[in-house]
């Protein structure tokens, strides 16, 4: 006689669910590295701001470039307008200008595509986010040169290379 072995029937593999993409998410995830980064341009790299100044903050994310900028005791009078594809991103950063009282208007608006006008902007920072627009970079730096008045700065920082990139975009 022949025993019958009964086998545990086993539930599919449900592989556990990403975060919900917020703006906590994002701090935690790059640490200080942006504000870092922020912060020593505007230190050690620009001369201060001045009073008339028009700061864009472009892909602002979680507006750390705004907290370095207000850091810097900027005077009173200076405009920051910030811009990010994301909607999660920019309710983050006009959370964190309103409990800090600082001067910026946020707006959902992907950099390849800015609605700002000509020659606007005494400063353009472009921090940490360019290597996202995958092949998209070339229109977002033509809107930076835009928007950017004769004698302006702009600023792009960005990692030199990511080791991670190109084994993510094959996944």
């Amino acid at each position: 006689m022949s025993e019958t072995q009964t086998v545990p029937v086993k539930e599919p593999f449900t592989p556990k669910q990403m975060m919900a993409k917020t703006v906590t998410l994002y701090k935690e995830l790059t640490g200080n590295s942006s504000i870092d980064a922020a912060k020593h341009t505007i230190t050690h790299l620009l001369p201060p701001f001045t009073a008339n100044a028009i700061i864009h903050d472009n892909g602002c994310g979680t507006g750390r470039v705004k907290k370095a900028i207000m850091k810097s005791n900027p005077p009173e009078g200076i405009i920051i307008k910030a811009t990010d594809r994301n909607q999660y991103m920019i309710d983050g950063c006009r959370g964190f200008a309103t409990a800090g009282n600082w001067p910026v208007e946020a707006t959902v608006m992907p950099a390849q595509s800015l609605t700002s006008p000509d020659n606007y902007f005494t400063h353009s920072f472009t921090n940490f986010f360019i290597t996202h627009l995958d092949d998209n970079h070339d229109p977002a730096a033509k809107q930076v040169y835009r928007t950017l008045k004769p004698g302006g700065t702009a600023i792009v920082s960005t990692l030199a290379a990511m080791a991670h990139g190109e084994p993510i975009k094959r996944a």
